[in-house]
């Protein structure tokens, strides 16, 4: 893993994610072709939304785009679930895991 991977890992770990940590994601927009959306990624922290997608685009060595959402691709399937669940594998987080709880908004 990259320097910046184990950072990001080591920042969620700071705030409290966990394996056992619920992950919200809602939609904020849908390519023409339906092939692909952006999506905004969150946890509940003291009733309020804490958004991870800097620590996410890093774990999964992507660029966030300009309104600082990541762009998930694919059809015919939960493309939120999918890019959770083939985030990199380490020793502190469980992304298969989290990724089996997430919840879509």
């Amino acid at each position: 893993m990259k320097q910046s991977q184990l950072n990001a890992i080591t920042q969620l770990n700071a705030i409290g994610v966990t394996s056992e940590t619920v992950i919200y994601s809602a939609i904020k927009s849908v390519a023409k072709s339906g092939l692909s959306h952006k999506a905004q990624f969150f946890i509940i922290q003291d009733n309020k939304p804490l958004f991870i997608n800097g620590y996410l685009a890093d774990i999964a060595d992507i660029k966030l785009d300009e309104h600082g959402l990541i762009k998930c691709v694919g059809c015919g399937m939960d493309r939120n679930f999918t890019f959770l669940y083939n985030l990199p594998k380490n020793d502190s987080i469980d992304f298969e895991s989290i990724a089996q709880k997430y919840r879509a908004i």
